[in-house]
């Protein structure tokens, strides 16, 4: 995983949360915020309340005495934006009344540690254009819950390739609830209303990125960058998250699908190798398990998080179940959901 470039000046800052039905999460996300090591005469923060429909905008407008920094709260506008979905349209309308050189975001199930603004900003040297950070489950919150470790490898995993993809200048992906843009960038690629398969914010963003030729994206594993997002809470939830992530394979090039679909089709057949061809199939799928290990291990020991370590060596028959339940919901039915309101993908 690669080493970048890093600045060290501190430029004003925007961080912008597209939030729904938040009421439980909220508040742990806003103390997170009002603890970062970031100087308030140079950052804002903004909430845009995506129609929430329960206690969430009071909670949010209840903080505005509190921040040190410019807070603001604002509604979500779907009367006239018919272009955008999803979370890209509260997204954008953030977007648009931010002042900061650069764009932090995150999610209200998320918490971001003290040092995260100071460090995403630093990986901002020329011609970067979207810094893209490691999420992880909150395992205190079912520390002896083997369910949410498995969680947090699969993150570990999955973010991991990313990361290591970005490192030569081939990204696959980023994950939305941790990234930030260059506004320069943002505005030069026409904004999210003029990007192609605009209803997952994240990979149009890092699709048109790359598409320009001028930006790049960098994909640092480093522990002050970590946000610690809600466990999911068991493999057929996470199966279904997962089924609306593939939805970005539309999104990526040729190079990042032929990828994507490598990585499935080894974790669903795996057990097959064995069970066809003996020695050479147990020796394929040693080298499998042997790369998700080294791929793990990696990502865990360089975000220090270690309590999952124990569970990698385990990883190759946690994504084959629920590798095929994903599979099962993307043929039983094109409906996918955010923050409980459907669309189709």
């Amino acid at each position: 995983m690669r080493r970048y470039k890093r600045r060290q000046d501190l430029p004003f800052i925007s961080i912008v949360v597209p939030v729904r039905n938040e009421e439980k999460n909220l508040r742990s996300l806003l103390e997170s915020i009002m603890q970062l090591d970031y100087p308030f005469e140079k950052m804002e923060v903004i909430l845009v309340d995506d129609e929430s429909e329960d206690g969430t905008s009071e909670i949010a407008h209840s903080y505005a005495k509190r921040f040190r920094c410019d807070y603001r709260v604002i509604s979500a506008d779907h009367s006239k934006e018919s272009e955008l979905r999803a979370k890209t349209l509260p997204l954008a309308q953030g977007i648009d009344i931010a002042s900061g050189e650069l764009i932090l975001m995150t999610d209200g199930d998320c918490v971001v540690p003290r040092n995260w603004a100071r460090a995403m900003i630093s990986y901002f040297s020329d011609r970067v254009g979207i810094v893209c950070g490691i999420t992880l489950p909150r395992l205190n919150l079912a520390p002896g819950f083997p369910m949410t470790w498995f969680e947090s490898v699969d993150w570990s995993f999955l973010l991991g390739v990313c990361a290591g993809f970005a490192g030569i200048a081939k990204p696959l992906a980023l994950i939305g609830n941790n990234y930030a843009v260059r506004r320069e960038t943002y505005e030069e690629l026409g904004t999210f209303r003029a990007m192609e398969y605009n209803s997952i914010d994240d990979m149009a963003l890092q699709r048109a990125v790359q598409k320009s030729g001028k930006w790049r994206t960098v994909f640092p594993v480093d522990w002050q960058t970590v946000v610690k997002t809600l466990p999911i809470g068991g493999i057929v939830a996470q199966a279904r998250q997962r089924r609306r992530w593939a939805k970005g394979k539309d999104i990526m090039d040729r190079f990042g699908q032929m990828i994507l679909v490598f990585a499935i089709l080894t974790h669903l057949t795996w057990p097959l190798w064995i069970y066809l061809w003996d020695e050479v199939g147990i020796a394929a799928a040693a080298l499998v398990a042997i790369g998700d290990y080294i791929v793990i291990t990696s990502a865990l020991l360089r975000t220090k998080e270690y309590k999952p370590l124990v569970f990698a060596v385990f990883y190759p028959f946690y994504t084959f179940i629920y590798g095929w339940l994903m599979v099962f919901f993307l043929l039983s039915s094109r409906t996918v959901q955010w923050k409980s309101r459907p669309f189709n993908g």
